[in-house]
């Protein structure tokens, strides 16, 4: 199964594919400068990671020092209804993903060097079972919105310290008989 990846760069994001684990062994040899990194969510299940990446300028991988990172919950080691399951701020500060199992979500400061500090995580007001699948940053990147396969949306606020604080409102539910798989925020 191909894996899903997030690519930040100076320029933006975008998703990429990659064939498996031999391209990023095969750059370790690398001289290429970095031009950017690559972050996926494993979505592991006892506790979920994020893989980080060099991005060079040959466009070869190389893993980052101490990645996988913890993400402070867990996953649920299985496929999930959405391949968005992290995202970065415009601003390229922080990175937030899902905890699919534990319907949380977790936030990073971004390092200089790429790597990720984990400055926690949030558990999302989940009476019914949110399971998240997909997170987005607002442009304003002052919210944070949250997609729950079996819930809603979940509206939560963006601290300038990368702390989450869910608005009273949410989860707003979705109508009868949807089948979310993606959410997007203008």
């Amino acid at each position: 199964m191909p894996l899903q990846l997030i690519l930040v760069a100076v320029v933006g994001l975008m998703t990429l594919g990659v064939a498996g684990p031999a391209t990023a062994a095969s750059a370790r040899f690398n001289q290429s400068p970095a031009v950017g990194h690559v972050y996926v969510n494993a979505n592991t299940a006892r506790e979920n990671t994020i893989a980080a990446f060099d991005r060079h300028a040959d466009r070869t991988l190389t893993p980052l020092p101490g990645s996988p990172f913890a993400a402070g919950g867990a996953g649920t080691g299985d496929t999930v209804g959405s391949q968005d399951a992290l995202r970065v701020t415009s601003d390229g500060r922080f990175l937030f993903t899902i905890n699919t199992l534990l319907s949380s979500v977790s936030r990073y400061e971004i390092l200089a060097d790429g790597s990720l500090d984990l400055l926690g995580s949030t558990t999302l007001n989940d009476p019914t079972g949110l399971r998240p699948i997909d997170v987005r940053v607002a442009p304003d990147g002052e919210h944070l919105y949250v997609l729950g396969a079996d819930a809603g949306v979940v509206s939560i606020l963006v601290m300038d310290s990368g702390n989450l604080t869910e608005l009273p409102v949410s989860p707003v539910a979705l109508p009868e008989g949807t089948t979310p798989f993606g959410i997007a925020v203008t």
